[in-house]
C-alpha cells in the first residue's frame, strides 16, 4: 500500500453504523386475515381428499387386477373416489386379500 494511501486511511474518521430503522408495531390479523386462513384449510382439505381418492383409486385397480381378476366388476370413477376418499372394492375381493 502506499504511503498515501496508508495515511488517508488512517486519518479518514470512522463511519458509525446508521441506527436501525424503527420496528413497526405487531398488529393483530385482521378479518380478511382469519377468511384467507379459512379458505386455505378448505383448499388443504379438497386437495388432500383427491389425493386420497386417487390412491384408493389405484390401490383398488391393482388389487382387482391381482386378487380378484374373476369378478366382474365396473370400478367408480375417481371423481366418486375424491368425494368419498375410500375403498369401493367388493366385499367379495376384500375378503381374498
Amino acid at each position: 500500500m502506499s504511503w498515501a494511501a496508508l495515511w488517508l486511511f488512517l486519518t479518514t474518521p470512522s463511519v458509525a453504523p446508521a441506527e436501525p430503522p424503527p420496528s413497526e408495531p405487531v398488529t393483530q390479523p385482521s378479518e380478511d386475515t382469519s377468511e384467507k386462513i379459512e379458505e386455505f384449510q378448505k383448499g388443504i382439505k379438497g386437495l388432500t381428499d383427491d389425493v386420497s381418492g386417487l390412491e384408493h383409486f389405484l390401490f383398488d385397480r391393482n388389487i382387482a387386477e391381482r386378487h380378484c381378476p374373476d369378478l366382474k366388476w365396473d370400478q367408480p370413477s375417481l371423481k366418486k373416489y375424491q368425494e368419498e376418499p375410500k375403498s369401493h372394492l367388493p366385499a367379495e375381493c376384500r375378503t381374498k386379500n
